[in-house]
């Protein structure tokens, strides 16, 4: 009962002053971050054209210093006045007599004011209001909220009086509006879109409704974390504990000589603590901030469907649906960014003390954090040792870090889903990565399943292929990211196999190998210390591919280069086997696919030159699809599992249009050119983002560097290949000309809340 008061006094008084809301000066004002202000504290706090929110230190701008941009909350008004006559003894002024403190008797619901007994009497015989709903405090004090609302009206001039009954959406009104109205201003002819005021206030709480859901299950993930970081700081203080446990244990056959390092080492435990301490609590934090700026949403919301009538609601739906949008969408990082990982090693005790007695021991600690672990595979070939993959830990601030021990098991299936066990060699200390090896027993599609740390990097795993060919070409190497590194490995086993360990200086789990047993294996290693056949810009990959000479269109040529593609007709006999050529896409694919993790950048420089009069004719098409997809139609805009942009001549336009399309449909829509009669020419180069973490295929103008569409919901459940179309050579010449790998030296960066 205590809480439920607690609650309902915090939604009627200011956040800053703690004053009710409703008197003069105490307007309710509500911030973005929908904590709201009284019109005296917010004026007081604006400065510089901006406004911190005194409850959670959010800023937002404030244009002029305008209180005015922020909302009024007519309804909670209401609901001060409910509460203070009902729950509070305290006393009401006539708000006809002010400045006079007149003890108010009644209330009128339809102009929202308290009369005392002289006014509410002259209320009652003037003919504007004595058809108004006047009620004394006594009757008050036993009625429901709703008596305490008062019907909006219009205020336009003429129409005074009038409820309240639509609603205009049109971005230019976005405000209730009466009947008159409607007929006077409001017609679609003019662009207004209308709509009962009922029917949008439904549909708009079904959308808060629904964000609620959303940010409910957001906080209840927040919470886990929260739970998950307590316990991470509990273990802490327990590792520390029996950590120092083991410490005196070793120490107590040599404490003459080893008093001094044993200061030092528990130092170096108190600093790795403390560290993990304040990464944790200032994780903490930012989470619990989070989790405020939630509740205060959730409540605000539950708060205005709970106590406001549907126009006081729309007033406020903007700022709830914006609010209730913003933390919904929030990206929330709810795993710990460290762990409580730590452990003493052994390292030169007991008999080698005196020798080595100021170096002894070590405090082992893992700075890793998962979600920023980067993957490397690799495809290989059947019969002999060889790394599938390469791990790289990072830390949660994506640094890369040079720790040993770290654990890490993979699990590998083959084609026919037979498990084996990925050897693990450890070049942390070396090379900050471990590598992964394998001897693979039939070829195929196979996926590793990492675990490090006890998390699991993918759900999906990582996909490598097995080749028959005993020659791993480097055109085939494929690369895959979780985010990347480089490094090897040494022999798989089913999972029953084991590996021995050795000295204590480097932690061995079973199928993990440590530097010094690697190092013996060096002619092996040579194959990967070789250079990637891929650019990394920052975090994205510029994998190195060409044009598929085998699968282009049977009528089109490719330059030798292989990274050319002309939509003319070779003039000379095909020197190519046309039996895997395409019969019915008019272009080509690349020679590999995209990668299932992270997010992978190439460009293609476009040439054209219109020679006839077009009509609706396509010009070229560039995209991503799945493989089978591409040779069943002319095209791939009809495709469900193809994502292409391309250029036409529009009929609308009446010009040439750049154009996205998915499943039939056309997702957008831009002139490329002013007009499109025989003559016209383009020429540019396009860039192409796919962000396989997000789901999203991202289009850029390279040259002008200029954002052009976003695709989302892309489906990277299984490979995704370059496509490129060329079409209709009888009235226009069109050039292809990719740059991948190296050829690529800056990616436009994009945001990733267009």
């Amino acid at each position: 009962m205590a809480n439920n008061k607690q609650n309902i006094e915090s939604f009627l008084k200011c956040v800053d002053c703690q004053q009710y809301f409703g008197e003069k000066g105490r307007s309710p004002h509500v911030l973005p971050c929908l904590h709201t202000v009284c019109s005296n504290c917010l004026k007081r706090r604006i400065e510089n054209q901006n406004v911190k929110c005194p409850d959670c230190n959010e800023t937002f701008e404030a244009r002029g210093n305008d209180i005015s941009a922020f909302p009024i909350d007519s309804g909670r008004r209401h609901v001060v006045d409910c509460y203070r006559v009902q729950k509070k003894s305290a006393e009401f002024y006539c708000n006809q007599c002010h400045p006079n403190k007149v003890v108010a008797a009644s209330r009128c619901k339809d102009c929202d004011e308290f009369l005392c007994k002289t006014c509410s009497d002259a209320h009652n015989r003037t003919k504007l209001t004595k058809r108004h709903v006047v009620l004394s405090l006594d009757m008050l004090k036993e009625s429901p909220l709703e008596d305490f609302h008062n019907k909006l009206t219009c205020t336009v001039e003429g129409h005074e009086g009038q409820p309240f009954s639509h609603f205009c959406e049109s971005r230019s009104c976005n405000k209730p509006i009466c009947s008159l109205c409607l007929v006077q201003f409001h017609q679609r002819d003019d662009g207004h879109e209308v709509k009962y005021l009922n029917d949008v206030y439904v549909e708009k709480k079904r959308i808060v409704e629904n964000n609620l859901l959303d940010i409910r299950h957001k906080k209840t993930k927040v919470d886990e974390a929260i739970d998950l970081l307590n316990d991470e700081v509990q273990n802490l203080y327990l590792k520390e504990s029996s950590i120092e446990q083991d410490i005196e244990q070793a120490f107590t056959k040599c404490y003459d000589v080893l008093d001094e390092r044993k200061a030092v080492l528990k130092q170096m435990l108190s600093d790795v603590s403390g560290k993990k301490k304040n990464d944790l609590d200032l994780q903490l934090d930012e989470l619990s901030t989070k989790k405020d700026s939630i509740d205060q949403a959730i409540k605000f919301s539950e708060d205005h469907l709970a106590y406001s009538n549907g126009a006081e609601f729309l007033i406020m739906k903007d700022q709830i649906i914006s609010r209730t949008n913003e933390l919904r969408d929030q990206q929330i990082d709810t795993t710990p960014h460290t762990t409580a990982e730590m452990a003493f090693e052994l390292v030169n005790m007991e008999e080698e003390f005196r020798e080595f007695g100021k170096v002894m021991g070590d405090i082992w600690a893992t700075a890793a954090y998962v979600p920023k672990t980067r993957v490397q595979t690799f495809d290989i070939s059947m019969g002999r040792e060889q790394v599938v993959l390469i791990i790289s830990p990072h830390d949660s601030h994506n640094r890369p870090i040079n720790e040993s021990g770290i654990d890490i098991k993979v699990d590998i299936l083959d084609s026919k889903g037979k498990r084996y066990q990925g050897i693990v060699v450890d070049h942390g200390k070396k090379f900050g990565s471990y590598k992964v090896y394998f001897t693979p027993v039939r070829s195929g599609e196979h996926r590793a399943y990492v675990t490090m740390l006890g998390l699991t990097l993918s759900k999906d795993g990582f996909g490598f292929m097995v080749n028959e060919d005993l020659t791993v070409k480097k055109a085939d190497l494929r690369i895959n990211l979780k985010s990347t590194s480089t490094k090897t490995a040494r022999k798989s086993q089913p999972l029953t196999g084991k590996v021995s360990d050795r000295s204590t200086d480097i932690r061995v789990t079973s199928g993990m190998m440590s530097d010094t047993d690697a190092d013996s294996n060096a002619d092996r290693n040579s194959n990967i210390n070789e250079f990637p056949p891929y650019r990394a810009v920052g975090e994205i990959i510029c994998p190195e591919f060409s044009f598929d000479l085998k699968s282009t269109y049977h009528q089109y040529e490719l330059s030798e280069d292989y990274k050319t593609l002309i939509n003319q007709k070779s003039r000379r006999p095909p020197s190519r086997d046309l039996s895997t050529s395409f019969q019915n896409y008019r272009g080509t694919i690349a020679t590999k696919p995209l990668g299932k993790t992270n997010q992978h950048y190439f460009e293609c420089s476009v040439n054209f030159f219109v020679k006839r009069q077009l009509r609706q004719d396509l010009i070229f098409e560039i995209g991503i699809a799945r493989k089978s997809e591409v040779d069943m139609n002319y095209t791939l805009d009809n495709h469900a599992l193809a994502w292409t942009f391309c250029a036409r001549r529009c009929n609308i336009c009446r010009t040439i249009c750049l154009q996205c399309w998915n499943n039939g449909q056309r997702l957008f829509h831009t002139p490329a050119t002013e007009n499109a009669p025989p003559g016209t020419t383009h020429k540019t180069t396009y860039g192409f983002l796919l962000d396989t973490r997000n789901k999203q295929w991202i289009v850029v103008d390279a040259k002008s560097r200029k954002f052009i569409f976003r695709f989302r919901n892309v489906d990277v459940s299984r490979p995704l290949w370059p496509t490129f179309g060329v079409y209709n050579p009888d009235l226009v010449n069109v050039t292809l000309t990719l740059r991948s790998g190296r050829e690529i030296t800056t990616v436009l960066e994009v945001p990733f809340d267009l």
